[in-house]
């Protein structure tokens, strides 16, 4: 028996046929370009994904400055009116978030001087409430205590009694369920 030595170094004989298996293991000859194919190293669950090839030849498009969509005096809207005798309430509408907080922040802390002893944040129409939120809070109240002014919470939603709850704040701030209430704490006519 004639045996000659083969391309791997093995040697077979020459009266036996050649195999014809492919170069490539993974290589299958039904198989289809662009379709996924089974991988039979892996087991015969695992998929092979074939992506198609993208042409790299076209330069990206130029970035071009779009204008915001949301400004954030369209996301919060803060309203203030007196409650006399002895307080200011500022009622917040939208979402505070880290975009709006410094609205929030530039509204509040002119009224946390000495003129009024009562300062109530109506938080009722808040849809989001962010930590950046808070952190205007807190220093908010830090503030009013330096000035000797009481500030109190207006809120009742999820949204913003939450992240109050979850921070441990909801013990640090006077917060009623709704400003009728508020303002009778205050010494304030419901009608303010």
């Amino acid at each position: 028996m004639d045996l000659r030595k083969t391309r791997l170094g093995h040697r077979r004989a020459l009266d036996q046929p050649r195999p014809t298996r492919p170069h490539h293991r993974h290589h299958r000859p039904d198989h289809t370009p662009g379709h996924p194919r089974r991988c039979p190293a892996r087991g015969d669950d695992t998929v092979i994904a074939v992506l198609p090839h993208l042409s790299t030849d076209r330069s990206p498009p130029a970035a071009t400055a779009q204008p915001d969509p949301h400004p954030a005096s369209q996301l919060l809207t803060i309203t203030t009116h007196p409650a006399p005798p002895a307080a200011t309430v500022l009622t917040v509408r939208g979402e505070v978030d880290a975009l709006t907080s410094t609205q929030l922040r530039d509204h509040l802390h002119p009224h946390l001087r000495d003129t009024v002893p009562q300062v109530i944040i109506d938080l009722t129409d808040v849809g989001f409430f962010a930590a950046a939120g808070l952190t205007v809070l807190v220093n908010a109240r830090q503030a009013a205590v330096a000035a000797g002014v009481t500030l109190c919470l207006v809120a009742s939603t999820r949204p913003v009694l939450l992240p109050l709850r979850i921070t441990g704040l909801d013990g640090m701030f006077d917060i009623s369920p709704d400003l009728t209430h508020a303002l009778l704490r205050a010494g304030c006519g419901s009608d303010g």
